[in-house]
């Protein structure tokens, strides 16, 4: 996870992470004292997050969080999610084809702030403003282009 302290965003912020997958975005954000939410469409993996972090906590305590720090999961449809004006951060992990229709969610849902920090697939380059690239881990760190 990129460190987004870096950025001198307040301490209280909310991470969104769509399609969550096993959870570790969530888990480093509220480890690190974010209040980090995670949806995801794979009922198994929402099921099974929650007893792992219990018993991943127990062993090493690697996911206790820090003072504020929360990790919540939910089993959503990302195109169902309808409370990304909360986020001040939003991890993405997707495709090619839906970058497109992802940014425009984002536009209309989110704040004009917000922070997106995609994963593999670049946002689209005439919304989007990219404010880090690390090619090598293939991770970038957006703004919006134009706020409203």
């Amino acid at each position: 996870m990129p460190d987004i302290t870096a950025t001198n965003l307040k301490k209280n912020i909310v991470v969104f992470d769509l399609g969550s997958g096993d959870g570790r975005v969530v888990i480093e954000a509220a480890r690190r004292g974010y209040r980090a939410i995670g949806y995801e469409i794979n009922p198994f993996l929402v099921l099974l997050i929650n007893p792992f972090l219990v018993l991943f906590s127990i062993v090493n305590g690697a996911t206790t969080p820090k003072k504020g720090g929360s990790a919540t999961f939910f089993w959503l449809d990302i195109w169902k999610v309808n409370d990304l004006h909360t986020a001040d951060v939003i991890f993405v992990y997707g495709l090619a084809p839906i970058m497109d229709q992802l940014s425009e969610k984002i536009i209309r849902e989110a704040k004009p702030n917000v922070i997106v920090v995609s994963n593999v697939f670049k946002m689209p380059s005439d919304q989007w403003k990219l404010a880090y690239t690390n090619d090598e881990k293939s991770v970038h760190v957006y703004g919006r282009a134009t706020l409203p």
